[in-house]
């Protein structure tokens, strides 16, 4: 069984996404929140995600280098696009 310590999973997921051409901040935030989640016991949001992450990047399904933005704002609410983007 391989044994991988939560800083090391981080890293591995945060290179692999990069390498399937994720920007660099856009990697390293999801690599967080798949290991935080997995360390929560919350499984299904966890790590194991990561393979379809790639897959849907591959697939342009989720647009990787992209990042959110307010498409209108008020004093009490904001409208937001993911712009295809991890959510």
């Amino acid at each position: 069984m391989i044994v991988r310590t939560a800083e090391g999973l981080r890293t591995s997921a945060s290179q692999i996404l990069t390498a399937a051409r994720a920007e660099k901040m856009n990697a390293a935030c999801v690599a967080e929140h798949l290991v935080s989640a997995s360390l929560s016991g919350v499984d299904t949001h966890g790590i194991s995600k990561l393979r379809g992450y790639v897959e849907a990047m591959r697939k342009r399904e989720i647009l990787a280098t992209q990042q959110p933005s307010v498409l209108s704002e008020t004093p009490t609410t904001a409208l937001f696009t993911g712009n295809w983007t991890f959510g």
